[in-house]
């Protein structure tokens, strides 16, 4: 199954998760969450290693108060106790062990604010619609990622969801690609660059207009009162 590997990639092996587009959570039916955790848990073994907190190739935390702010999402009273996978920490050596969460609490703070980091909640839903409708209930992401082999589903989130940028079947490789725009929307940014978009981005578009003294019309000598009764009615 590549969804697993895929999802590690653009989580873990993204710097740890301390990247914008890095997968800040997953939502998935109740009945499919035990798989997914196992193939994660491979996925995490087969990177890092059996103890990743040895690994050469786990990135370190960038600071020490981004690793207290993230050991503080662990420590939740709400969320400590929803672990599956991981939660080691090392704070000498700036290390957080890839942690997979199921099922925490909407009002959690893991669940209120961009994690920028290892830490992974997972959370379980009915159906489809369930998780179009979590999705939007909170500010528009920087990327949204989708993996399924439905055609229809696959029009339904790209339709339904709003947010900077979307890769189907894959994560964070959409910003590899020169020609595709990159930027958020609302809360995630606004504006994209990448190749001519980037020139877009920077460039001021000014407004002309030219007329000539020839002719006038009745229109431009209403004056501005007759005007906003025209607009109105």
């Amino acid at each position: 199954m590549l969804t697993y590997k895929r999802i590690v990639a653009g989580k873990w092996q993204a710097n740890n998760g301390q990247a914008c587009i890095s997968v800040d959570y997953i939502i998935t039916t109740k009945d499919f969450a035990p798989k997914l955790i196992d193939a994660l848990r491979k996925g995490i073994e087969e990177c890092f290693g059996t103890d990743p907190m040895e690994s050469k190739d786990i990135s370190r935390i960038v600071s020490s108060n981004h690793f207290s702010r993230l050991q503080s999402l662990m420590d939740e009273y709400k969320v400590y106790n929803k672990i599956v996978v991981g939660g080691q920490r090392n704070q000498k050596e700036l290390k957080i062990a890839p942690t997979i969460f199921l099922d925490v609490p909407g009002d959690s703070q893991l669940m209120q604010e961009e994690i920028f980091g290892p830490l992974l909640p997972i959370i379980t839903v009915e159906n489809v619609k369930d998780s179009i409708d979590l999705i939007n209930s909170k500010p528009k992401p920087l990327a949204a990622y989708l993996f399924t082999n439905n055609d229809k589903l696959k029009n339904y989130f790209v339709q339904s969801v709003s947010s900077g940028g979307m890769a189907i079947n894959d994560t964070v490789l959409h910003v590899t690609v020169s020609s595709l725009p990159f930027g958020g929307v609302g809360e995630s940014g606004m504006g994209s660059y990448h190749g001519k978009f980037s020139f877009d981005a920077f460039s001021h578009k000014k407004a002309v207009l030219y007329r000539s003294f020839s002719g006038d019309s009745s229109f431009s000598n209403m004056n501005i009162f007759t005007f906003k009764l025209f607009i109105k009615y």
